[in-house]
């Protein structure tokens, strides 16, 4: 039936998986037998995607034990999870190009995909800070601070957002990651991205002191910068990430310029990677980790 159907149809070209060859034999008898032009028929291996899983039984089977959310479960290889997790359809494209039609099976590292996509999303993203596991910074301050920061870096056109501080009897709070802080050390000096320069008093407290404001004092020192949001206007994040086979979720806080985003859009979070808004409720917004 099927060759009927294709010469009816005036197939002239076909593309099939290799477990196909067989049948293409067995079809080929057909049109020899009613002296038909025989169709060009091109046979390909299949396409694995490391670090996912593509098997269609084994996806079935896991929906049903609970194992994967739904068909778009971001640790599958299946089209409608890479879209969830913001692969975009051009990486896509571009790694099928790559590969090519061949009648060997292959098998593509998922970083690979990500560094195609990477090149798409780097231009498209616009820039945010996030703070996982966030704690709150007390600083020693003599003065407001005003961070002005560009939506993308390399795209002034974009704009810019600024967040300002009010330093109340010489004090004023952030939120900064328990981990970015942990690594800075006791009196040594590091820079609150767009804001200022600190130096850190304690860590129990948490506490700092402004050293200076001016970015060209951070770069000649060569400070570590941090992301962070204020204390009282911030959005509560979580991050859906996939990691082979396991999922996990990233909690933190956002600035609040994050409520401004729109559904199926894809951002990058400051020093901790691409990420697609999948909803917002309220003060929280859920996220998909795309890849750094």
């Amino acid at each position: 039936a099927c060759s009927i159907d294709d010469h009816l149809q005036g197939i002239t070209h076909i593309l099939r998986a290799k477990e196909h060859q067989t049948n293409t034999i067995k079809q080929e008898y057909i049109y020899e037998y009613f002296s038909w032009t025989k169709p060009v028929t091109i046979h390909f291996g299949r396409l694995n995607l490391e670090g996912t899983v593509l098997s269609k039984s084994k996806i079935r089977e896991g929906i049903k034990k609970g194992l994967y959310q739904g068909w778009d479960d971001p640790r599958l290889g299946t089209l409608i999870a890479l879209r969830r997790r913001g692969i975009l359809p051009k990486a896509i494209w571009d790694l099928i190009l790559n590969v090519g039609i061949k009648p060997s099976s292959a098998r593509i590292s998922l970083d690979n995909l990500h560094a195609l996509n990477r090149r798409y999303l780097e231009d498209i993203a616009n820039r945010y800070m996030f703070v996982p596991n966030p704690k709150s910074l007390l600083i020693e301050c003599d003065q407001d601070l005003e961070a002005v920061i560009p939506y993308h870096p390399s795209y002034p056109e974009r704009g810019y957002r600024r967040i300002r501080l009010q330093c109340k009897n010489g004090k004023l709070n952030v939120l900064v990651s328990s981990h970015d802080i942990q690594s800075i050390g006791v009196n040594r000096e590091f820079r609150l991205l767009g804001l200022a320069n600190l130096k850190l008093l304690s860590l129990d407290p948490l506490e700092a002191t402004v050293v200076s404001k001016e970015s060209e004092y951070a770069k000649s020192m060569k400070l570590p910068i941090i992301q962070w949001c204020p204390l009282d206007d911030n959005i509560s994040v979580k991050v859906l990430k996939a990691e082979k086979d396991r999922v996990s979720i990233v909690a933190g806080k956002a600035e609040s310029y994050v409520k401004q985003l729109k559904i199926g859009d894809q951002i990058q979070f400051f020093r901790f990677g691409f990420v697609k808004l999948e909803k917002i409720n309220g003060n929280e917004a859920f996220f998909v980790y795309t890849h750094n």
